[in-house]
């Protein structure tokens, strides 16, 4: 089997820097995530380790195997511990608004008593995340990951790219941009749900990965990542309406049975009906209209040639050295 070279001392150097301050803004919330008086820190924290793993497979030849695998596994397990978490946050906080903004009172008995399940169900998956902090707390992990990248912070700062690191952040730009174009053929049939979930995650995984390099190539490719996030916004939005049209009509009928069960009858539905009927209904116009929004965007995107562009960006620098051989990234599965 091939053995894979250890990348050269700037890159790791560059890459050190990078998964330090993941791993900073990851610690900064832990006393938050505790408290939880705002449930800003779980969405600050999630999105802290998904750029925490996201650099880490990068530069990984900088460190051991083991460590490498360690630190991906640990930092996983903290994004799926608040990922419920956070789903249930975003959702009460988006049927707030609704209660907050709808004009007929019949509607908001049936909306509140959506509220309150989701409280409920919120509140019995809080220890979970308390737990999940503890452990994190208990495996040393930040402060093992610190340890680790001390030897490579201590090259001088403001020293030139080196090919090397220029090659590694053109690969893996390039996989990530091509992966997230593969899902374009996907995107004119709204009733592909799946495909449309799937290429948010690949713009959510193009945007990470040009972030960590961003600071290489000339503006810092801020138009470009401006683009690749309203991908990933209207997408992730669109997303949300799916949830909560799929969840609503199974939420009435469980609301059914849970009334007859304590009632001996399901008249009170006659009460909850209406609001949610009209949630559901709120959520299927949102969805079309942010749907039509969006390949407004993408036709955009497409006429201003924000992707092509992004490939000469990032190719660019590779110019100067055209006989040298790229350098291996990790290789990711095309979008499905």
């Amino acid at each position: 089997m091939k053995k894979k070279k250890k990348m050269d001392e700037c890159t790791c150097s560059f890459g050190a820097e990078i998964i330090e301050k993941h791993r900073q803004a990851v610690a900064a919330e832990i006393d938050g995530v505790i408290q939880s008086d705002d449930i800003e820190y779980i969405h600050r924290m999630r999105v802290a380790t998904r750029r925490l793993r996201s650099a880490i497979p990068l530069f990984q030849s900088c460190f051991s195997k083991n460590q490498a695998a360690d630190w991906l596994k640990q930092s996983r397990a903290v994004t799926r511990a608040l990922g419920e978490a956070r789903d249930l946050d975003v959702q009460i906080e988006k049927l707030d608004q609704a209660i907050a903004a709808v004009k007929t009172v019949q509607f908001r008995p049936g909306m509140r008593r959506l509220r309150l399940r989701l409280t409920q169900k919120r509140l019995s998956i809080h220890n979970h995340v308390i737990e999940a902090m503890r452990q994190l707390q208990e495996s040393r992990l930040l402060p093992r990951i610190e340890t680790t990248l001390a030897p490579y912070l201590v090259t001088p700062t403001g020293q030139p790219p080196s090919l090397p690191l220029y090659q590694l952040a053109a690969q893996a730009i390039t996989q990530r941009l091509d992966i997230f174009l593969a899902c374009e053929a996907s995107i004119f049939d709204p009733k592909n749900i799946h495909e449309l979930h799937q290429m948010r995650i690949e713009a959510k995984r193009l945007r990470y990965t040009l972030e960590i390099f961003a600071t290489l190539y000339p503006g810092e490719c801020k138009s470009e990542l401006k683009a690749i996030k309203s991908v990933q916004e209207l997408l992730g939005d669109i997303h949300d309406c799916d949830v909560w049209t799929e969840f609503l009509p199974e939420f009435i009928t469980q609301e059914t049975y849970r009334a007859l069960e304590y009632h001996g009858h399901t008249r009170a539905m006659n009460i909850l009906r209406p609001g949610l009927q009209h949630f559901l209904q709120f959520q299927q116009q949102t969805r079309a209209e942010l749907y039509q929004r969006f390949l407004v965007e993408w036709q955009s995107w497409q006429q201003e040639n924000v992707w092509p562009q992004l490939r000469q960006i990032v190719s660019a620098p590779l110019d100067v050295y055209p006989n040298e051989s790229a350098t291996d990234a990790p290789r990711e599965q095309p979008c499905e």
